[in-house]
């Protein structure tokens, strides 16, 4: 690089962060600490507000019909490199087959798959807190908040092991602020060089590689470009595989906007999510439009960088980078919701779409507050409070505190209790044909089996409880058999959703009578734990029947419940899943 390039970059630079000098070193035992009490309260907080995520041992989604089912592939390169929805999730893949060739039994992958994700989400938000960071954010109370704010502020599908690795994108966005104030001999902390492997992760990741790139060139540490580097390689790696998928008919959105349109749509998003995550509120009618005020949020932030050249502004253009990439991302892959009437602005809520910008907004609020003690020590007195006093008021003003009270709710049937991974775990590792249902409702495991006959769904549909006829101390209710989607096929299992008419919890058992066209008698049995909410009843086939010997099923029960329904009334047909052969 030219001397005059790197006096350019030098200016740049100085004009951005300043040439204020590092905090001194100080004793690296309170980062330590609050890096292991961030991890510490994360788990406390999941125990005590989704206990289910970590202690139920149930599978989510993907997490069986995809990284499990995986990582049992003959071929090393299937193991690692198969894709999700078009991309390649490597961190997921190698847990997988590290628990794979670890040879642990199916009852307890999905409490490997959990806990481990759980945590390493913790670790990497809560890196925010060691000492290096101290370069960029002094106070080690603000550091702690802002990574306990992020870890509240995610809903229960964001913290799955499908969906976890949306937390590297914080990850990575702070060691881009790191790079960005580092010093010429400055090496990145040996736990940075996992970024690589990280952006091979969530498409949504990809958002922060230009913040990384401005931080390795404007920074004065060769390493981070080495880094930078490697990171760049990843990416180009998983864009390649993004755009073969594009090319076999993954991501395909119907849509008529054009190119300059969606990226038009993006900025605005851009402006539009700062105004909200910032405000905490949506967008009203008779309200400033978020977009204006995202922008005058925008130039006081330039301001502030111009003015105020401090290291803690290093969080400000990362944090903004993160928010234009990742609605432009969204406005390119999402083209059919993602339109110039900016509907996903009338709601504040934090979905993984856009926790990437809530990421953004949340650094260059703690840049902001930093910068006002830009030469206090971590231990100067009381001045020390200031920065964590103010980030703690903006969260609550913004209503980010009640709305982490919200969004960590406990979630209730069909989104859980639909999973039957422990009961069938025995028959999952025989490596016998199985049906094994799980969460959420929909969604099965399945080897020499398959859903002849799906009517339960998730995803915001209305499962329509209505009551069963109960008379003489019996319930009953009349299966219609689907002769023509069934096609004479064996039948292995059927599911269907119950709710206690009572709501509390209680143990429930039901059987399937069938009466076979020979006039014999068959007797299918299931039982669980019956939800206040609801859940899943499986009912086992075993042996299969044959669906064209059937003339007819009857569910029968001594419990009051009621089942989903295919339409709202309460003659209508009960709504079932059937598994076969």
């Amino acid at each position: 690089m030219s001397a005059d390039a790197t006096s350019l970059l030098a200016r740049v630079r100085l004009l951005m962060v300043g040439s204020d000098s590092a905090c001194a070193t100080q004793d690296e035992r309170l980062p330590r600490r609050y890096f292991a009490l961030c991890i510490a309260l994360y788990v406390c907080y999941l125990l005590a507000m989704q206990p289910a995520l970590l202690l139920d041992g149930e599978m989510w989604a993907e997490m069986a019909t995809n990284y499990y089912a995986n990582a049992q592939a003959p071929s090393l390169v299937a193991r690692l490199m198969s894709t999700d929805a078009g991309y390649i999730p490597l961190p997921q893949r190698l847990l997988a087959l590290l628990f794979h060739a670890l040879a642990l039994p199916a009852s307890s992958i999905p409490y490997a798959y959990s806990w481990t994700a759980i945590l390493l989400t913790a670790a990497m938000v809560g890196s925010f807190c060691l000492g290096p960071f101290r370069r960029v954010v002094q106070s080690d109370g603000l550091r702690l908040l802002v990574a306990l704010s992020v870890l509240a502020l995610a809903d229960y599908e964001t913290r799955t092991f499908i969906n976890f690795t949306y937390f590297a994108a914080f990850f990575i966005l702070i060691l881009s602020a790191l790079a960005l104030v580092s010093d010429k001999m400055d090496a990145p902390p040996g736990w940075a060089w996992l970024t690589p492997v990280l952006m091979i992760s969530k498409p949504a990741v990809v958002a922060t590689l230009p913040g990384l790139l401005l931080a390795a060139i404007l920074g004065r540490g060769r390493r981070y470009r080495w880094l930078a580097a490697a990171s760049v390689v990843a990416c180009c790696a998983q864009a390649a595989q993004m755009l073969l998928s594009r090319a076999n008919g993954a991501f395909a959105t119907p849509t008529t906007t054009s190119l300059p349109e969606k990226l038009y749509i993006g900025i605005e998003y851009a402006f539009g999510y700062l105004g909200v995550f910032t405000s905490g509120r949506p967008m009203r009618a008779g309200f400033l439009h978020p977009g204006m005020y995202g922008m005058a949020i925008a130039a006081l932030l330039v301001a502030l960088i111009l003015f105020r050249k401090r290291r803690a502004n290093a969080l400000i253009p990362i944090g903004g980078l993160a928010i234009v990439f990742t609605t432009l991302l969204n406005a390119l892959a999402f083209g059919d919701s993602w339109t110039a009437d900016l509907p996903h602005l009338a709601s504040s809520s934090i979905y993984r779409h856009v926790i990437v910008i809530f990421f953004g907004v949340t650094l260059i609020m703690a840049g902001l507050f930093a910068n006002i003690l830009p030469t206090a020590p971590p231990s100067s007195g009381p001045r020390r409070h200031t920065a964590p006093a103010l980030f703690a008021c903006w969260l609550i003003a913004a209503g980010w505190t009640s709305q982490a009270g919200r969004l960590n709710q406990q979630p209730q049937f069909p989104t859980i209790n639909a999973s039957y991974w422990q009961a069938q775990s025995y028959r999952i590792d025989s490596g016998a044909p199985v049906c094994v249902p799980i969460n959420p409702i929909g969604w099965a495991y399945l080897r020499g089996c398959s859903p002849l006959v799906q009517e339960l769904s998730w995803g915001g549909h209305s499962l329509n409880f209505q009551p069963i006829s109960f008379s003489s101390g019996m319930g009953r209710l009349t299966i219609p058999i689907p002769e023509a989607a069934l096609n004479g096929r064996g039948i292995q299992a059927l599911a269907i959703a119950v709710k206690p008419t009572v709501a509390r919890e209680q143990p429930f058992a039901a059987r399937i009578v069938l009466t076979l066209k020979d006039e014999s008698v068959r007797y299918l049995t299931g039982a669980m734990r019956l939800k206040p909410a609801g859940a899943l009843l499986l009912i086992d086939a075993s042996p299969p029947v044959l669906a064209n010997q059937i003339a007819a099923a009857e569910l029968q029960t001594d419990v009051p419940v009621e089942v989903a329904r295919k339409a709202p009334s309460g003659d209508a047909p009960p709504a079932l899943i059937w598994f076969g052969q």
